[in-house]
């Protein structure tokens, strides 16, 4: 509520009304080209009474992020003739000028090759392109609206020095929650409801592929000998890393149960998908994911695999990476709450190498390899039960 008694709701009404606003920013207003932020600025300015928020600030980066979430779906309305010309030539030749050491402009990147956004436009204001907001821009966006944000760059309207620097990954991708599948989420949620109902489990098996893999035949028949007993909650899907795990965690996979065991065998996909984690990065992510399920069932005992080996080569490079993290997640063994056990060596032959037949692709177990993972973890999962 501002000092006029006023807030954004008391014109607007819901955040609904408001779903295509964001779609005819940036425009020309007043003189002049503005973006959605300004133009927020602008009416707690002159509507609100108060004075605007500042480029980068929670409250402003939240309004603007609701807005551009109910904008999702619409079509870009943003007109770049009459008025608003002038402001377009001028981004368009921002755009394409080509500029600091290595003499590149941003087309090179945003036009030439359309991808993911790893630059920042480097601002004592600072207008950052998110990569997603570039994925959008490269799939939905008309190359004119690129344009005129970069024309309120070149005009001053939001200051920026005449370079553009290059912006480092975060070293703890793997530490942040990240959505990847959703109805398989929903399927899990509905699973875990149906073993709440019915008494409950006693052991949840949690990972990527692998652990996937237990629910499909032939290796279920195994899975049901071996574990059956406990009624075990599978929720292992293909192609997870850490950080896809941590969001399905957060989001209700472990509530309302109380297993005795947890089985966790995770980290490859960070280490061999397009990430490319480094061991530490994956061992990060693990670390966090661990403390997120002690979080959650904090009276259950979590049994914490080793990365199991990949590549048929003792001096795959995959090899060292695996060995790195597993030396790293060893010391999450408290003696009480977490057990580490590496089984890979079971895997392999006498000379490191790991054989066609037991992962046929050097990385999946086959039926064979399926029976030697729960021979290698039967009796510390029934200790652990006790």
């Amino acid at each position: 509520m501002s000092e006029a008694g006023k807030s954004c709701q008391s014109c607007h009404g819901p955040p609904l009304n408001l779903s295509a606003a964001a779609v005819h920013y940036p425009r020309y207003s007043d003189g002049r080209v503005i973006n959605l932020e300004q133009r927020i600025n602008r009416c707690r300015n002159e509507y609100l009474k108060t004075t605007g928020s500042a480029y980068e600030s929670p409250e402003l980066l939240a309004l603007t992020r609701l807005l551009s979430h109910l904008a999702k779906g619409r079509s870009v309305e943003v007109t770049v003739d009459g008025p608003a010309a002038a402001s377009f030539e001028r981004g368009k030749q921002f755009f394409y000028q080509r500029r600091g050491q290595l003499n590149l402009s941003c087309a090179n990147c945003h036009e030439q090759h359309i991808g993911p956004c790893h630059c920042t436009i480097g601002t004592s204001n600072t207008l950052q392109l998110e990569e997603e907001n570039v994925r959008n821009v490269s799939a939905h966006l008309p190359i004119a609206a690129v344009l005129l944000v970069f024309s309120l760059v070149s005009s001053g309207n939001i200051a920026c020095a005449a370079s553009v620097k290059t912006v480092v990954p975060p070293s703890n991708r793997g530490s942040l929650p990240t959505e990847k599948n959703l109805n398989r989420h929903v399927e899990f949620m509905a699973r875990k409801d149906r073993l709440i109902k019915t008494g409950g489990t006693q052991l949840v098996f949690i990972g990527d592929s692998i652990t996937d893999g237990w629910r499909t035949d032939p290796q279920r028949e195994i899975f049901e000998d071996y574990f059956g007993r406990y009624r075990p909650y599978n929720i292992g899907i293909s192609g997870d890393e850490t950080q896809h795990v941590l969001w399905r965690v957060e989001h209700g996979e472990l509530d309302g149960i109380t297993p005795k065991v947890v089985v966790l065998m995770i980290g490859t996909n960070n280490i061999g998908n397009n990430n490319k984690m480094s061991a530490d990065e994956t061992a990060q992510g693990i670390t966090t994911l661990v403390t997120a399920i002690r979080h959650k069932l904090p009276a259950s005992k979590i049994l914490l695999l080793g990365i199991l080996p990949r590549g048929n080569r003792p001096d795959d490079p995959f090899r060292a990476q695996i060995n790195q993290t597993n030396a790293m997640i060893s010391k999450l063994d408290d003696g009480r709450y977490v057990q580490f056990l590496d089984i890979g060596a079971r895997f392999l032959e006498s000379d490191g190498s790991l054989s066609g037949t037991i992962m046929p692709d050097y990385l999946h177990p086959n039926i064979r390899g399926y029976e030697i993972w729960a021979e290698a973890i039967e009796s510390t999962v029934d200790a652990l039960q006790k």
